[in-house]
């Protein structure tokens, strides 16, 4: 009956799962409190499974193109700056908003952001790129020394604004919506998942990754790899050409 009220009030999918997982702790409380015996909650049909949206990342190419953009507007620069720093560090909303120059450490001559995540409470350590480095310098003299950011819903349309100016006109990233340009796809999420997917393009373990974006087990850090079949495709190609490269030197030894 739940499930049909949510679906009358045209809640999605992953919704109803985040709802059905709130009652049940609920009543796992209750159940242990000794306010209830029943136990209906604690079976699997008990629930609604989670889909996996599908997103988008952005390349490095398309990070720099958006690094590169000049801005008249204040408001646009800001935004700019800060989803670099996203796509450069692999923070949420929530962690890069709130950034201040203090967050800033340095460890044997190399900078990097130490911080505690918000949302899990975790202490991430990420190293600098240039690119992060030169935006750092920029605000250097600014109350918090990085880009002043507005809120969520402000900044996911602004970016998609500065996504444009950066003419990433492609269409076909999302196969659920072929028809949709690139810049109509990107939010302040997408820095997040363009920086896991693109350290895992360089070859990084996934290990290595999840200290850096603080992801506690790698099933969900394998949700924010978002690697096209066209992608996967090319590297596996790559990996073929490789191993007959290898295979052709060690004839000519």
């Amino acid at each position: 009956d739940f499930i049909n009220y949510l679906s009358s009030k045209g809640i999605n999918q992953n919704a109803k799962n985040k709802y059905i997982g709130v009652l049940k702790a609920f009543m796992s409380e209750a159940f242990d409190l000794g306010f209830t015996d029943n136990v209906q909650f604690k079976r699997k049909k008990f629930g609604i499974a989670q889909k996996l949206s599908e997103t988008v990342y952005l390349k490095e190419t398309e990070i720099e193109q958006i690094y590169n953009l000049k801005f008249n507007n204040i408001n646009l620069t800001n935004v700019k700056d800060a989803f670099v720093l996203a796509c450069s560090t692999g923070l949420r909303f929530s962690d890069f908003s709130t950034l201040k120059f203090e967050d800033v450490q340095v460890y044997d001559g190399e900078a990097y952001i130490k911080k505690n995540q918000q949302k899990t409470g975790a202490e991430v350590i990420i190293p600098l790129n240039d690119m992060s480095l030169d935006i750092i310098k920029k605000y250097k003299d600014t109350k918090n020394g990085f880009p002043k950011v507005p809120g969520n819903q402000v900044f996911n349309k602004q970016i998609k604004t500065i996504c444009k100016a950066a003419e990433l006109f492609e269409k076909g990233r999302l196969t659920e919506d072929p028809t949709k340009e690139l810049w109509e796809c990107v939010s302040a999420h997408t820095g997040r998942r363009s920086f896991a997917t693109n350290a895992h393009l360089s070859g990084l373990q996934a290990i290595d990754i999840m200290k850096i974006t603080g992801h506690a087990t790698e099933q969900s850090f394998l949700r924010y790899i978002r690697l096209s079949k066209l992608d996967a495709a090319k590297r596996f190609s790559q990996h073929i050409k490789m191993k007959q490269l290898s295979k052709t030197m060690l004839k000519a030894v």
